[in-house]
């Protein structure tokens, strides 16, 4: 069946390449009448680019043909190659030259951050500490800054925010009746993981990334609703980050998270479109995804890689301890979350940016309208 959908989708995509190739050779006639400067060499490294970029954007849609005939991932209202599916990463390690596979990481991607020098001292600590509730309290009395001179709260808030998030979760493990191992509703779950998590990574941040949380309205129209969102801080319509609560501990089933799924990158997608409206050619239309299901995190993102594709990405799972075990894990995982942390912040300030510049040229359909991520 596979194989037959992989021939049906080539059929397909000949007639997608063919398309594209004409358009491109189209436009770039039609370029080259009007700016005769260039240098036939200049003229030719510009038609390689585009052809290459065709190529690669008709492989994608093959792939994403391919995935929905196979694996029935059909639900979604846009063409998204998502990269959460084994299957859609076997079709591009086989599909697509190492060049493509670069494009495709360089869109979805961001740099691995650097830890303040007491911060990976803590959590090499941390992973090393005993297993006993009592021996990793012992371990965590113990962490602190020997100099208190040279703390500073931008410089170090990264370790700042592992001890808060970590004495938090050693809290609710060392507690009579830990409410992560028993049947807790979606809010009261969200109050004890999602929220204080991610308010704690992005309180330094609170002039570039305004969060709000359960029930979000649209300060203009007063709609509702979404269970997190974060705007460019400054202007209620740049949305960032969204978060969807797929149930709390032990209420919903995997069918539960796949609906939640589906409908936020659906509302995301148009999201999309109207950010790629405002990017410049060397910015990505990005958007950044929180999904919560039964104790566990998982932070993605959605980029706008070429018209109506879009792909999605999970960087990052994280367990909400309910065990110093888990707890150790969730430290080794500490600098990935502040990578993804420190991508998101960057992209509000991305926003931000051309935001103060687009307010006089955006008409009012121009602006990326949260309202999207509310229907």
């Amino acid at each position: 069946m596979a194989r037959r959908a992989r021939d049906t989708a080539a059929t397909i995509t000949d007639k997608f390449y063919n398309y594209a190739v004409s358009n491109t050779e189209d436009v770039l006639g039609r370029g080259q009448a009007q700016d005769m400067s260039g240098s036939s060499e200049q003229r030719q490294t510009l038609q390689t680019v585009n052809q290459e970029d065709t190529n690669t954007e008709t492989k994608l849609r093959n792939i994403i043909f391919c995935a929905e005939q196979t694996v029935g991932n059909k639900n979604f209202k846009v063409h998204i190659l998502d990269l959460t599916i084994p299957a859609v990463r076997r079709y591009i390690n086989t599909d697509l030259t190492e060049s493509e596979k670069l494009l495709v990481s360089e869109k979805t991607m961001y740099k691995r951050a650097t830890l303040s020098s007491i911060c990976a001292s803590s959590i090499e600590k941390f992973k090393n500490a005993p297993l006993s509730y009592t021996g990793f309290r012992r371990e965590f009395l113990r962490d602190q800054i020997e100099d208190v001179s040279s703390f500073d709260p931008a410089i170090h808030d990264d370790w700042d925010s592992l001890r808060y998030i970590v004495q938090h979760f050693l809290r609710i493990i060392e507690s009579p009746d830990n409410p992560l191992k028993r049947t807790t509703r979606e809010r009261t779950a969200a109050s004890l993981t999602t929220i204080p998590l991610l308010n704690t990574i992005f309180m330094q941040y609170t002039d570039v990334v305004a969060l709000k949380w359960i029930e979000v309205s649209n300060d203009d129209t007063d709609a509702i609703k979404s269970d997190g969102l974060a705007t460019a801080n400054g202007d209620a319509q740049l949305g960032v980050l969204v978060v969807e609560l797929a149930g709390g501990v032990n209420t919903c089933g995997a069918a539960k998270l796949e609906s939640d799924t589906i409908k936020i990158y659906n509302t995301c997608a148009k999201v999309l479109n109207q950010m790629s409206s405002l990017c410049r050619k060397d910015m990505s239309a990005r958007i950044f995804v929180v999904l919560y299901h039964n104790n566990v995190l998982f932070f993605e993102s959605l980029s706008l890689a070429f018209d109506q594709i879009y792909i999605r990405r999970r960087h990052l799972e994280i367990k909400c301890p309910t065990t110093v075990g888990e707890l150790k894990e969730f430290c080794s995982s500490f600098q990935d979350l502040v990578s993804w942390r420190d991508e998101v912040v960057s992209q509000a300030r991305r926003l931000k940016d051309l935001s103060s510049w687009d307010k006089s040229f955006s008409s009012e359909g121009d602006h990326i309208d949260i309202t999207d991520l509310q229907n």
